[in-house]
């Protein structure tokens, strides 16, 4: 077992030695009679520690302590209390002393941090510590102490199971038979407490490599070295295990470790608080207030808390106190979380809840849990303004912490809400006249007026809001990110950062033309130059689209200048058709591209308008907008290319690649023209520029334009946007509909991700009975499927397709039940060599369960359908290696991206960014923490294979594993890396002619 020694800063060694011989004693009483005088401690330096020095003085933060008993004594009181079980030991030399060689690893844990204990390996002992080597080994207790500094305080965590080697010539007789076995199997468990330790060692790296899965196995192995389920290093490999998956978000593997270290430390009460954090962190709040209320009486009688004071010296008050707060708060969080239920009389509602955490700020008015626990029961009141108040504070304190941020994020859950915050931070709207109906300086800057909040009061304030801003989206608080950035934006119109924020969250509402507005506001305004050209062109170049007041509509699509149309052409002035690259757009500019002067280091601020200019090219691209796109990438490209550093080592990775990839399909693939350039006599209708349909599905009418297939999904809906397609003998237009880094993870019932709120108002713009094509998985198959895995959330790959998957299945149900929409299903593009294995499996699981749900429901017949055409996407890889361009490489044309641009990645995958660095919010996506809280997947066991790079487990994915590690991307569908090049169109346009 394990045993809490409190060891204050004035206490000696003389107390330690006395406090080590106690438990030493009480492990192996038939050595009591020899006293303390018997043992001796040494440092890790093997060098006595004088029992009159202070404990301060020889020991600093995780020493290590040993011990010797002297083996004359141990036999000799050995003698006395069984003389008959007993024989002399005439080879022991007088005097001689027997040093331990196997000391057991230290629990010395962070328990504050929910870190994994850390161990030091104990070093072996020096030549000539040992008289004989023919020593004698009996089963007797010896003990390691790692000194941890915690405060004003040392705790010292004693294992007491460590062996005694005596010295001498014969060997003693031994007891009985089975007592002897007995003691022979713990002398075997003993020795191999090195081990153990060094497994320990082992799975610490993987956990830091965030290898969970390999660390338990490794763990696991420890705990069959040492099978006694009552041994000190048993208990310290099940804390270890328990705090191993609670830290990588796995409370349901972690309860399983924690409640078999609980039941064999049934008094210990920092083993007993673990099994609460696991049992309340999976969802146990009944169950882990009894572990609570469990831990709290074994300390309370451990430290002889007599009517609520605490007994000891002054450091083991601080610590006992300390101990004491958090499990009673941890108490008072379980019951907030059922209140009116009958835990453990007294406490039996959410009124002994609140007191529990009153008492705990009558004695800390700051203390930081107790305060968010405060405003969690405020907010369950519905006080709102008092829990707000509350979460800003709390925000202060620990801006990056999730739940002070997820807290904020409940007080602010619409716009209306956001009120109370403007009060709090002094502040009343409006407060100027917006930058669209002032009146600009002669340069083109902000006039005065406008700027005259950018003050540093009003700067700091927009800072406040934005950074709120930013906390609040990552839970989903869409509306509410929205109005608090424009207030920002307001007060400080100048801040490109505060725009690019606006921007991005308008997408997440679908509302481009509210996005495109305000980019274009910054760069009429703002007065600032990109590589020599000034921002104010940005505006001046796009021409005056016609307002989207429905983001379904087509109208940027086809108003005038048409994309493919004549007129477009000629204004544009291409280059000499000699001169185009074959198979070239003929309306995007071949001009060579300078800057007309060197490289540029943008600062902070210039990253965040170039990214806010690569961000208006995806909405003009995603919104129809297609003539407008390819002038803007024409300027924007010189800027890009002018960058003294590859753009995607930057914050403003994503947006980059986002930039590239629509360059890319707009010069290399360029879409067809727009339907009326195909008739050079016709007029634009003017239905067409008002078209305030959204289209439902089916044919259009003779002489308009195709009607809409809408194609929704993450980036790899962008390939095939605006193409032409046949349906039902029907042609229709592409119409794509970005959800940008969406998962079908995120689409859960209980997540509350950003992502996932997009992709429903994406829906909800839709008609009901809208025909949709949904493209998802591959950012799950990329990324979140393995390190679910990883973390032992999913047994398996395939158990974590089969999950995923059936997630899919639902929201697919629901558009088809609820929208009476008709749904074609997408193939994951398998794009990327490392995991086309599980995109593979995924792919097959996912065909296989919409085959089973049509065959089941006759509505899903008539709705739902699944293109399958994934096969016809792959060859051989032999065939495949001749490709120009390999599916993980860079695009065919370096010019295109300058190999700056790289991938696109998932919200989930994003450069950790600062929230909230310099007063300001930072680009697109910046929750790389939250992302990753949400993206976990799900946990269990199978066997490896490794295909394509990426781990696929089960048996039964072996096939199918195998076949996918011989196939590779066919070379003309080889694109930027990471989607498929708009060639394979060919194949989709197949696949949907097919469908009855």
């Amino acid at each position: 077992m394990l045993q809490v020694i409190k060891i204050g800063e004035g206490n000696s060694v003389s107390d330690l030695r006395d406090a080590c011989w106690e438990a030493l004693t009480a492990w192996h009483p038939d050595i009591a009679a020899s006293g303390p005088g018997t043992l001796r401690l040494t440092g890790a330096n093997r060098r006595p520690l004088s029992v009159s020095s202070c404990i301060a003085d020889v020991l600093t933060n995780g020493d290590d302590v040993f011990f010797e008993v002297s083996a004359s004594a141990v036999q000799a009181a050995r003698s006395s209390a069984t003389p008959s079980s007993r024989q002399s030991n005439s080879g022991t030399s007088p005097g001689r002393a027997a040093m331990c060689d196997a000391p057991t690893a230290a629990a010395a844990t962070s328990s504050a941090k929910g870190g994994m204990p850390t161990s030091v390996a104990s070093q072996p002992l020096a030549s000539g510590q040992i008289a004989s080597p023919q020593a004698d080994e009996v089963a007797a207790p010896s003990s390691r102490a790692a000194v941890q500094a915690e405060g004003q305080h040392r705790a010292i965590h004693v294992a007491a199971t460590e062996q005694i080697r005596t010295i001498g010539g014969s060997t003693p007789s031994g007891p009985s038979t089975g007592q002897a076995t007995s003691n022979d199997s713990s002398r075997t468990c003993e020795a191999l407490v090195p081990v153990v330790r060094a497994l320990w060692l082992q799975a610490e790296e993987l956990v830091a490599q965030l290898h969970y899965r390999g660390a338990g196995d490794i763990l696991q192995q420890a705990l069959l070295l040492v099978p006694e389920p009552t041994s000190p290093a048993h208990v310290a490999t099940l804390v270890r295990l328990a705090r191993m998956w609670l830290s990588a978000g796995n409370p349901k593997a972690a309860v399983l470790w924690a409640l078999r270290a609980a039941k064999q430390s049934p008094g210990d009460p920092e083993v007993l608080e673990l099994a609460g954090d696991c049992l309340r962190e999976g969802g146990r709040p009944r169950e882990a207030a009894a572990q609570y209320q469990s831990a709290l009486e074994a300390l309370q009688e451990g430290n002889g808390e007599e009517n609520g004071a605490v007994k000891g010296t002054t450091d083991q008050v601080s610590a006992a106190s300390g101990a004491l707060l958090r499990l009673r708060l941890s108490l008072a969080a379980c019951l907030a979380a059922v209140p009116g239920s009958s835990i453990s009389p007294p406490y039996n509602n959410q009124d002994l809840a609140a007191s529990l955490v009153m008492a705990v700020l009558e004695r800390d008015p700051g203390h930081w849990e107790a305060l968010r626990l405060y405003a969690r029961i405020a907010l369950d009141r519905g006080l709102r303004e008092d829990a707000l108040k509350v979460a800003l504070r709390l925000v202060v304190g620990q801006p990056k912490h999730r739940g002070a941020k997820a807290l904020l994020s409940e007080c602010l859950p619409d716009e209306a809400s956001c009120q109370p915050l403007y009060d709090e931070l002094g502040i009343a709207f409006p407060v100027q006249t917006p930058p669209e109906a002032s009146e600009a300086a002669p340069n083109g800057t902000l006039s005065s007026s406008t700027c005259s909040s950018s003050t540093n009061n009003s700067s700091s304030t927009a800072a406040a809001l934005a950074f709120v801003a930013t906390a609040v989206k990552d839970f989903g608080k869409v509306d509410t990110c929205i109005a608090l950035l424009q207030r920002a934006v307001q007060l400080d119109p100048a801040n490109p950062s505060y725009c690019l924020n606006l921007v991005h969250a308008l997408e997440l509402r679908q509302d481009l033309q509210a996005a495109l507005d305000a980019g274009r506001s910054y760069c009429r305004h703002c007065g600032s130059h990109l590589a020599g050209r000034p921002l104010r062109d940005v505006d001046a170049l796009l021409p005056s689209l016609p307002e989207l007041r429905n983001p379904l509509q087509t109208v940027w699509y086809s108003s005038q200048p048409l994309w493919g149309s004549a007129v477009y052409a000629q204004g544009h002035g291409p280059d000499p058709p000699t001169e185009r690259k074959e198979g070239g757009c003929r309306y995007c500019s071949r001009r060579p591209l300078s800057t007309g002067q060197g490289k540029v280091s943008y600062s902070s601020d210039q990253l965040d308008e170039l990214a806010l200019l690569f961000t208006l090219a995806k909405v003009l691209f995603v919104g129809g907008a297609l003539t407008a796109a390819a002038r803007l990438c024409d300027l924007v490209e010189p800027m890009r290319r002018a960058s003294a550093v590859e753009l995607h080592t930057t914050l403003i990775r994503n947006e980059a690649a986002y930039f590239g990839c629509v360059m890319q399909l707009l010069k290399d693939y360029p879409p067809p023209p727009a339907w009326p350039a195909q008739l050079p006599h016709t007029r634009l209708p003017p239905q067409a520029a008002a078209d305030t349909s959204a289209g439902a599905g089916g044919a259009s009418a003779s002489g308009s334009s195709p009607s809409p297939l809408y194609l929704c999904g993450d980036s790899h809906c962008l390939s095939a946007a605006w193409r032409l397609v046949n349906l039902r003998g029907q042609q229709r237009l592409l119409r794509p509909l970005l959800v940008t880094g969406c998962k079908v993870w995120h689409l859960r019932p209980s997540s509350e991700f950003y992502p996932k709120k997009q992709f429903e108002v994406t829906l909800q713009l839709l008609p009901d009975g809208a025909q949709v094509v949904l493209v998802l998985g591959e950012i799950d198959c990329r990324e979140g499927l393995l390190l679910a895995v990883q973390k032992g959330k999913y047994g398996s790959i395939a158990e974590g397709i089969d999950a995923t998957v059936a997630i899919y299945m639902e929201v697919l149900g629901r558009m088809v039940s609820e929208r009476s929409m008709e749904v074609f299903v997408h193939p994951v593009p398998p794009v990327l060599n490392e995991t086309r294995g599980v995109v593979t499996l995924f792919t097959a699981a996912l065909r296989n369960a919409v085959t089973a749900a049509r065959n089941a429901n006759p509505t899903l017949r008539q709705r739902l359908h699944y293109l399958d055409f994934f096969n016809q996407l792959l060859v051989p890889r032999r065939s495949a290696a001749g490709a120009s361009v390999c599916a993980t490489g860079s695009s065919s044309e370096p010019g295109a991206t300058g190999g700056a641009v790289g991938g696109l990645s998932s919200s989930s995958d994003e450069v950790s960014r600062e929230a909230f660095a310099d007063g300001r919010p930072r680009g697109e996506e910046n929750s790389g923490a939250v992302a990753a809280r949400d993206d976990a997947d799900g946990s269990g066991t199978a066997h490896t294979g490794v295909v394509g790079g990426a781990a696929v487990e089960g048996s039964a994915a072996a096939p199918a594993a195998a076949a996918a590690a011989g196939m590779g991307l066919r070379p003309d569908l080889a694109f930027d890396g990471t989607h498929l090049a708009p060639t394979y169109v060919t194949e989709l346009d197949a696949a949907l002619s097919g469908v009855p």
